[in-house]
């Protein structure tokens, strides 16, 4: 559990980035502070932290891409971390940038988390499943497709057979075009044998892509 933004960090810095995602990782922590007004990233507890993203933007307001890049670690930690003892609020903020890739970029970093539980991801998946912007529809749909091939599988076998109920057609084709580049790509390897299990399945009983 975390308590403030360093346990975020040590956190993080547990999952194994790059070396150049944890010197900005680091710097963040710095920039951080300074925009809060605080000594130390152990001051940044759950109370601030909706506060973060503003105070970054105020830090960074003539330089912008410093400003997204910061909230882009913040991000890829969140990501890596779950969102969980409020960082789901920070989280939300990211996921509603005004930055159209920083949105992208804020709900790609949830699949991390979501192959080991995707309990608490598929919320955010369903969410921008039904997106108006195809990106996010696309973004959403390759994490439903890495969140099924993973030993975790059974809670998203059960969403996938609700969505065809449902009729969701926009939704399914997303899926079925993410399942299929996925079986095309081999540093994807379908582990589980579920991706050409319900692309068929799914392919049998749907519209056919054009």
């Amino acid at each position: 559990m975390t308590k403030n933004l360093q346990d975020l960090y040590d956190f993080y810095r547990q999952t194994n980035p790059s070396p150049g995602k944890i010197k900005s990782a680091t710097a963040f922590l710095i920039h951080c502070c300074k925009a809060l007004n605080l000594s130390n990233p152990d001051d940044i507890t759950e109370e601030i932290y909706e506060e973060i993203p503003g105070a970054i933007d105020k830090l960074y307001k003539y330089s912008e891409s410093q400003a997204i890049q910061d909230k882009s670690i913040l991000a890829e930690m969140i990501g890596r971390y779950g969102p969980r003892n409020g960082w789901e609020k920070v989280l939300d903020i990211l996921l509603n940038d005004v930055d159209e890739n920083l949105c992208q970029f804020t709900l790609q970093s949830l699949e991390y988390y979501g192959c080991e539980n995707p309990e608490m991801i598929y919320p955010y998946v369903e969410r921008y499943l039904k997106s108006t912007n195809p990106l996010m529809v696309h973004i959403a749909s390759r994490i439903f497709v890495g969140m099924l091939c993973t030993a975790h599988s059974e809670f998203i076998q059960d969403k996938i057979r609700k969505i065809v109920e449902l009729g969701d057609i926009k939704a399914i084709t997303a899926l079925k075009n993410n399942m299929e580049s996925t079986l095309k790509q081999r540093r994807h390897a379908d582990k589980t044998g579920l991706c050409k299990t319900y692309f068929d399945w799914l392919d049998e009983n749907t519209p056919k892509l054009d």
